[in-house]
């Protein structure tokens, strides 16, 4: 009871308080005496967003201006560490015997030894034209008109409160809330998802929101039935941040973003918990929003906390889930997660009613590239020029490429240059070329993939690619695309052919040099990898091993921990991998004309569309 204490000394009135004040002051002069005039105990349901403790404070100046005898106890539920609403304090208080006075969140859920003890729950209406004028005229002896409170009522509130300062006319605040209000609206315009070329599954998730949101707007559907909640994961600088904002303007949502990091740099697990709650709590009152939550897996995986921090971690989480939970505070909130590394995210955020959806994005395409050229460049460029900046800066990601557009405004305006393809590829990094044997390797490389995954029917081949230049950090020299029927139930033949097509490329550069050379593996995404991952995981979890077995593992590192700690597991990985190696060895040994030719397209061309390949192939 120490914090109740505390309020009960004399309070600082200041503009805000009154206000809501007298908010206060109307919702309790409805209020009918009780029949036997005992003290009524009285539950006051706070606007939607309402700020807590200045609405304590304002509550704690009307029962400090009443006699001590009829002064009512001003209370409102504690908070533990985890977040949760404790009424412990409240039912103590009500116990007194004496008038109370409870505020409450606008969703908050009250227990029912609280719902029985209570005489009334009454609804404060938010802020009204006749509050406001109520307070300018006691706090600062300023006498507003009907239509001049009017006027300062339709701006934003905490606008208007912070222009109102004593000894200022009514045409001085007007103009200086309008001034503010015009700064705050005439930000430079940034993208709309319509602007945004690539992000495959999220663009066409987003442009369904987009519509869902325009028919919530127009009563034609409620908010439960929006889909409202997304985990977006991919690779850094791929656009998430970009995709989220631009996501929020099409859709005219306020947009608010936090992260996981920013909210841990507030100190001890209430702090912590305190940051989470005022981030949801902005969004609330912004609403409609969107909000964005950047390094979701963060938060991390309860099932793997075993440290000696597992349960500040354990309640992080929780914290979290309670925040994200599909309830009142969630109307008119989009929520949209982002991740590198969605293996390492809780699955309890991503059941229906939080983060009901997950989408992988991965480098943006030449259309996509071509989009943010324009966003970070404007309409000056010619078409030309940016397909030629487009091409070149193929591997790029969106993170690199907002870069080079820095670099580029920089050099036009140091050297006076003009803003065309030249002047943006001279500040491009320097293209590493592909070409003599090395580019000889990567065709031979590709078209393996090509012709096992063709042969033994994985997939339709789409096309295979082999670049001319690298620029990006990946490294990537190409490619071979298959179009993959998605299936819900896989059987073992199924995995067994992945993995061949993954060592397709490895067997193509064994057989044509008499060895290999590091393309197929240094990464966790490179070709021996995926294929060992997909043999750990049919052996150690899919029941296709030697032996009937389970380990729960999620991540690469993880299935890598097995084959490293259980001998048995390696064994049984590496001669799946071997068996699929031969195989793939003899489809390229009995189609290696086809191969020859594949890899003389892309040594030429750069390209072998789908139709072609399979043409010589099956010729």
């Amino acid at each position: 009871m120490d914090r109740l204490k505390r309020y009960r000394r004399p309070i600082e009135e200041t503009l805000e308080r009154v206000v809501y004040s007298c908010a206060i002051h109307a919702a309790l002069a409805e209020v009918e005496p009780l029949p036997d005039m005992r003290p009524p105990a009285l539950a006051l349901r706070l606007p939607k967003g309402a700020r807590e403790e200045e609405y304590f404070y304002a509550a704690n100046l009307i029962a400090l201006g009443l006699e001590e005898q009829r002064r009512p106890l001003v209370v409102s539920p504690d908070r533990d560490r985890k977040g949760v609403l404790n009424f412990d304090n409240v039912s103590a208080a009500i116990g007194d015997g004496g008038s109370t006075i409870l505020l409450i969140e606008h969703d908050a859920v009250l227990p029912s030894t609280v719902i029985a003890a209570i005489d009334e729950i009454i609804e404060v209406r938010r802020v009204s034209v006749d509050d406001l004028q109520t307070a300018a005229r006691d706090f600062m002896s300023l006498e507003l008109t009907d239509d001049e409170a009017k006027q300062l009522w339709a701006l934003p509130l905490d606008i208007v409160l912070a222009a109102m300062r004593p000894g200022r006319t009514f045409g001085e605040i007007a103009r200086r809330a309008a001034s503010a209000r015009s700064l705050e609206v005439d930000t430079p315009a940034q993208p709309r998802l319509e602007d945004l070329g690539g992000f495959g599954a999220a663009a066409i998730w987003g442009r369904e929101l987009i519509q869902d949101v325009r028919s919530w707007r127009e009563g034609a559907i409620p908010w439960d039935d929006i889909d409202a909640g997304l985990l977006l994961s991919g690779p850094p600088g791929t656009g998430k941040t970009l995709y989220a904002s631009a996501l929020a303007n099409s859709c005219d949502l306020h947009f608010v973003s936090a992260s996981i990091a920013k909210w841990q740099s507030y100190g001890h697990l209430g702090d912590l918990l305190g940051a989470m709650r005022a981030t949801f709590q902005e969004a609330t009152t912004k609403s409609p929003s969107l909000l964005f939550l950047d390094e979701f897996d963060s938060v991390g995986d309860r099932s793997r906390f075993s440290h000696a921090n597992a349960n500040y971690s354990t309640q992080v989480v929780n914290g979290l889930l309670e925040a994200i939970d599909g309830s009142d505070r969630r109307r008119g909130v989009v929520i949209v997660g982002a991740t590198n590394n969605p293996d390492a995210v809780d699955p309890a955020f991503l059941r229906p009613g939080r983060l009901g959806r997950h989408i992988r994005i991965g480098l943006p395409d030449y259309d996509a590239r071509k989009a943010i050229i324009r966003i970070h460049l404007g309409d000056d460029i010619p078409n030309q020029d940016v397909e030629r900046v487009a091409a070149a800066t193929d591997g790029m990601t969106g993170a690199d490429l907002a870069g080079i557009a820095r670099a580029v405004r920089r050099k036009v305006r140091v050297e006076k240059l003009p803003l065309d393809a030249q002047t943006i590829i001279a500040c491009l990094p320097t293209a590493y070329r592909l070409a003599g044997k090395e580019r000889r390797i990567a065709c031979i490389h590709e078209a393996g993939h090509a012709v096992v995954g063709t042969v033994i029917g994985y997939g339709v081949l789409e096309a295979a690619v082999v670049v001319k230049e690298i620029r990006s950090s990946t490294g990537i020299a190409g490619a071979a695309m298959f179009a993959v029927e998605n299936r819900v139930v896989r059987g073992r033949q199924s995995f067994l052919d992945e993995i061949c097509v993954k060592l397709a490329g490895f067997a193509a550069e064994k057989i044509a040099f008499r060895g290999t050379t590091s393309g197929s593996g240094g990464s966790d995404v490179a070709d021996l990898a995926v294929a060992a991952d997909i043999a750990t995981s049919m052996v150690c979890q899919l029941g296709m091993g030697e032996q009937l077995r389970h380990f729960k593992s999620t991540s690469s590192a993880e299935l890598d921990r097995l084959r490293r700690s259980l001998p048995d597991v390696d064994r049984q990985v590496s001669r799946i991998l071997e068996v699929e190696l031969a195989r793939a060895s003899s489809v390229l040994s009995n189609n290696w004309v086809a191969l020859e030719k594949i890899a003389a397209v892309l040594e030429s061309e750069g390209l072998a569309e789908g139709e072609e390949a399979r043409s010589l192939i099956f010729e």
